[in-house]
């Protein structure tokens, strides 16, 4: 059973991504997987977040939104145009929480770190370096990473820190993979050892994907 959040009521969708003064951002993340992966990066009140991807300033309002008054939000894109507009709604609609910058997202964002949690709506080749360096010893990455023997294909990764050491928590997918030739739905996924068994929306092993040698 989905429990409903309510924050998706209290920040309005349409307002940032059909804005009528600005117009139709069209390269952005769906709905469906900015409120997959905010549900995942689990942020409480109070929180420190660095989003990467300011995208139409949605995602970034959804965290605002569960943050609360005493967290923050740090957004940064490398789009001067996207992160204007983004300030620009945000302000408009009184968010105080929340801050945009221009800043490729590959090397965090220094000044306001550490946080406890960090998003990515991007898909570095690696899991940066940087990203786990700015996070609080026990803090959370959700973030759009590439499986090696599959170049094509990606997964979401939630990823703790212990002891400030990156741990895979869970991965899932939002697509269809393809496995050994065949296109195979994959909804979650978990490591045995190295490999990487991929389970279907059933709950049966739809596939297995193994380390490069």
């Amino acid at each position: 059973m989905t429990v409903p959040d309510p924050a998706l009521d209290a920040v309005p969708e349409h307002y940032y991504v059909h804005n009528d003064h600005r117009g139709e951002t069209l390269h952005r993340s769906a709905a469906q997987a900015i409120h997959r992966d905010v549900t995942a990066l689990d942020v409480g009140g109070g929180s420190r977040v660095l989003e990467i991807g300011t995208g139409t300033g949605y995602s970034g309002a959804l965290l605002a939104a569960h943050a609360g008054t005493s967290g923050h939000i740090t957004s940064i894109d490398i789009s001067d145009h996207l992160v204007g507009w983004a300030n620009r709604l945000h302000h408009q609609r009184g968010v105080t929480t929340i801050t945009c910058h221009v800043a490729d997202g590959m090397a965090g964002y220094p000044p306001h770190a550490p946080y406890q949690r960090l998003v990515a709506w991007c898909t570095p080749p690696r899991l940066p370096r940087a990203w786990g360096e700015q996070l609080t010893p026990d803090g959370r990455i959700v973030a759009c990473l590439p499986i090696a023997t599959q170049p094509s294909s990606t997964l979401i990764a939630t990823i703790t820190l212990t002891a400030g050491r990156p741990h895979v928590e869970t991965v899932s997918f939002a697509d269809s993979v393809s496995v050994g030739g065949w296109l195979v739905t994959a909804r979650r996924a978990g490591f045995e050892g190295q490999v990487l068994v991929l389970i279907d929306a059933q709950g049966a092993e739809a596939g297995r994907l193994f380390p490069a040698n």
